[in-house]
């Protein structure tokens, strides 16, 4: 996929690890691109979209994502979902097959209902962006409080 490797080339072009971010239909994007690059990505931050083998909506971009690095799985994951907390979200992806199994495999996944729409980035902003950087704030290095 065109799109996933775009993003590959992008993590290649900077040094040390870095945090992705996917909305709705990019959520196949950025989880194909930790795929590519297991060993270079810090953590995946979901968008009210969960990590997707395909992508859903018509408008999306419909190729199958690959995902043949098991490593992935060692990535951690943040959920940041419009309406569903965590035992909805697991409730609603126990019935999409596929979606709910990768899912599962995930080792570390965090779930924030922010209590927006599909569109926080339009309808609550600062409340994403305070959701983002708690997301990658705890993968960030932390300096000895001895130094």
């Amino acid at each position: 996929m065109i799109w996933v490797a775009a993003v590959a080339a992008e993590i290649d072009r900077h040094e040390g690890p870095v945090g992705l971010v996917g909305h709705s239909g990019g959520g196949n994007v950025v989880w194909g691109a930790a795929a590519a690059r297991p060993d270079r990505v810090a953590r995946v931050v979901f968008v009210d979209t969960v990590p997707l083998t395909r992508s859903i909506p018509a408008q999306a971009p419909t190729s199958p994502v690959t995902l043949d690095d098991d490593r992935r799985f060692g990535v951690p994951v943040t959920l940041l979902m419009g309406s569903l907390d965590e035992a909805a979200l697991r409730a609603e992806l126990a019935r999409w097959g596929p979606y709910a199994e990768e899912f599962a495999a995930i080792d570390d996944t965090t779930v924030v209902r922010l209590g927006t729409g599909h569109w926080p980035q339009f309808s609550a902003p600062a409340a994403l962006a305070r959701a983002l950087v708690e997301a990658f704030a705890e993968d960030a290095p932390r300096e000895d409080a001895r130094a």
